[in-house]
């Protein structure tokens, strides 16, 4: 089943085909321009061109989405009147679909642009119309969806299977480049208890929180993820074992000394570091990485908790 706004843009679309070979057909053969004119009501923008690319006409959709045009341009030429807009003018030059956003303030807008020769009835070429719709809200929607499939709900860190793709991607380069890679996994230490003493709202402010320590003490080039219920995974890409233990420390730190304060009740919380890495990727895995970070989570947890260790490569 499609979805509204599909059904939207469908409907939208079998709109403006109709009214294209309307004016295909009666508007530069027709004695009057007001046979047409029905196209001003039109939500999606409407441009109509000569042959020489001069413009004839547009409706006001045209004009809110592309602030250039107003009626002291009818009659210029269009790659005068839109050379701040490079993809609408490739559209209308090479007659194809393609997309435009415009910026206004903080606000974009995205629109699908489609660009048709016009001809006469010696099939030659009278003119264009290029037809803009909004699909804004579309591609919004889509993004959220994409954001939804990548990123964990709750913590807003990589959830498993982008974690994994991406931090596949790092390694393939490191591995073609011989550079260092390292990897963390952390646990949170007891996190049943928080859950049985204080409720699952405070369990989830508690992983809100040391995924937001994490994504403090790592840079924009590492990737951070959400692996289990409340085990979290970090690649660092260039990182050599002894700086990724460095990182981890720092982490393991913070995440003690903070108050997670919730219903008035002051919750603290550890977690334990599993660390491994090498200095120079060869045929290395992400599966390697893993298992050797794993074997230090688990003696990180056999030695009391609340601390790293580290099993290198």
């Amino acid at each position: 089943m499609l979805h509204p706004e599909l059904w939207i843009a469908v409907f939208a679309t079998s709109i403006i085909f109709t009214l294209t070979l309307w004016i295909k057909k009666t508007f530069f053969n027709s004695k009057t321009f007001a046979h047409i004119k029905a196209y001003e009501h039109s939500k999606d923008g409407v441009i109509i061109l000569d042959k020489n690319y001069n413009i004839i006409d547009f409706n006001q959709a045209a004009s809110l989405m592309i602030i250039h045009l107003d009626r002291s341009t009818i009659g210029k030429n269009a790659r005068d009147v839109l050379k701040y807009y490079d993809n609408l003018l490739t559209s209308i030059i090479g007659h194809h679909e393609t997309q435009l956003e415009t910026k206004s303030g903080n606000s974009s807008n995205c629109y699908s642009v489609n660009s048709s020769i016009i001809y006469n009835k010696s099939n030659k070429i009278n003119g264009i119309i290029v037809t803009l719709r909004d699909m804004t809200t579309y591609f919004e929607a889509m993004n959220k969806l994409n954001s939804l499939a990548s990123y964990d709900e709750l913590t807003s860190v990589h959830n498993r299977r982008c974690f994994v793709a991406c931090s596949f991607e790092k390694l393939e380069f490191a591995k073609k480049h011989k550079h260092a890679i390292s990897f963390i996994i952390l646990d949170l230490d007891f996190f049943k208890y928080i859950n049985d003493s204080y409720g699952h709202q405070a369990g989830d402010k508690t992983l809100v929180t040391v995924a937001d320590i994490c994504k403090k003490c790592i840079r924009s080039t590492d990737i951070i993820g959400r692996f289990g219920g409340e085990e979290f995974v970090i690649l660092l890409p260039d990182t050599f074992t002894d700086e990724a233990t460095i990182i981890a420390n720092r982490i393991c730190k913070d995440i003690e000394a903070y108050d997670i304060i919730f219903e008035n009740n002051k919750i603290k919380t550890t977690a334990s570091f599993g660390i491994t890495g090498i200095d120079s990727v060869h045929n290395e895995t992400l599966e390697m990485l893993f298992k050797y970070a794993d074997k230090a989570l688990y003696q990180a947890k056999a030695a009391g908790r609340n601390c790293t260790r580290v099993v290198p490569l």
